[in-house]
């Protein structure tokens, strides 16, 4: 698999709101355009608006897509495909939408260079969708996951990664067709159905952090009426993308970066918190083993300990003697522990 990027990388993060998933039941997207989403929302912050224009080399784009080139018009279509009106859904009124495009801009120009860039600018009023995203709710997930799954197990990913706490998470079929955009005459068959869930189920667990399973669930006349999904996070799934990241910012090899991967995958960390630890782990002089101590700096109740120390005006520091035995746990931490691995 090449990963030959110029600016996206495959352990980007992007954070999706619960809104934009309920929007892909309802818009007719197809696969180059929730491509071409998740590498908009990789580059953007959701929590600044400022963010909203990102742009990024055609050829990370076919590089995403494992093609050589796409062809100008190819592009046009699919660009064009973000820029034409979507029905959306509102919240208070299941019988209530509006229409509205995604983007005010997408464009594919040549720059210095020399290289195409594609560039996209959110609309001002489908802000609700891509910032502010905590107020409704999102899923985290990076940029590298969802290469190897086709148009119907991202959206059947989507949909389980935001209902994932709740076990079993049933499904009725008509809805989970819908959901997975398997409406044509060719699914009225149920058979063909349960062969799309299946493939798309494999695929999810064998190349996203989400580990799924599944039961039927028929009528009293044996007929399928809808499907009971069981969801985790797959803990023991190294994300290989973030462990070459790892790598690359302590300067060890991958297989030491594993651990911290690990580490930082159960803690839900984002690039720029891993990132935020592992500087503050290279300004100590102290740190005799990196590997040991970035496992440990990767959890977050202990990252909450050690800014808690190194706040100016902390109150562990108005009373040290009260707290003296976190103190010393902690300058344990810092001195000793880092010598284990």
């Amino acid at each position: 698999m090449s990963d030959n990027y110029i600016v996206l990388n495959n352990y980007h993060v992007i954070e999706k709101s619960k809104s934009l998933i309920q929007l892909d039941q309802y818009a007719e997207l197809g696969e180059a355009q929730y491509i071409l989403l998740d590498m908009y929302m990789s580059q953007i912050n959701p929590r600044d608006k400022g963010t909203k224009e990102v742009s990024f080399p055609k050829t990370d784009y076919e590089v995403y897509k494992e093609v050589k080139r796409v062809k100008p018009a190819a592009l046009d279509k699919e660009l064009q495909a973000l820029m034409i009106p979507v029905k959306l859904p509102d919240p208070s009124d299941e019988k209530s939408f509006r229409i509205k495009p995604l983007f005010k801009e997408c464009s594919c120009l040549k720059k210095e260079d020399g290289n195409y860039w594609i560039t996209m600018i959110c609309e001002e009023e489908m802000y609700d969708y891509f910032f502010d995203i905590s107020k409704i709710g999102y899923i985290r997930y990076r940029l590298g996951m969802m290469r190897n799954l086709n148009l119907s197990a991202r959206l059947l990913y989507n949909e389980l990664h935001s209902h994932k706490y709740i076990k079993p998470y049933m499904i009725p079929l008509d809805r989970l067709k819908i959901i997975m955009k398997l409406t044509s005459k060719s699914y009225e068959d149920t058979k063909e159905v349960m062969r799309i869930v299946r493939k798309s189920v494999n695929d999810i667990n064998e190349n996203t952090n989400l580990l799924v399973s599944f039961k039927k669930q028929n009528d009293g006349n044996h007929k399928l009426v809808a499907i009971n999904f069981t969801v985790n996070i797959n803990a023991e799934k190294v994300d290989e993308d973030l462990a070459l990241y790892i790598a690359e910012l302590i300067d060890v090899n991958y297989d030491d970066a594993v651990p911290v991967a690990k580490a930082a995958q159960s803690n839900n960390l984002s690039d720029t918190e891993i990132k935020e630890r592992i500087e503050h782990i290279k300004s100590k002089t102290n740190v005799k083993n990196i590997v040991g101590y970035s496992v440990r700096i990767m959890d977050n109740e202990f990252w909450e300990k050690i800014k808690g120390v190194e706040k100016e005006e902390d109150p562990l520091e108005n009373d040290k003697e009260k707290n003296k035995d976190l103190l010393s746990e902690i300058e344990d931490l810092y001195m000793s522990e880092v010598e284990e691995s």
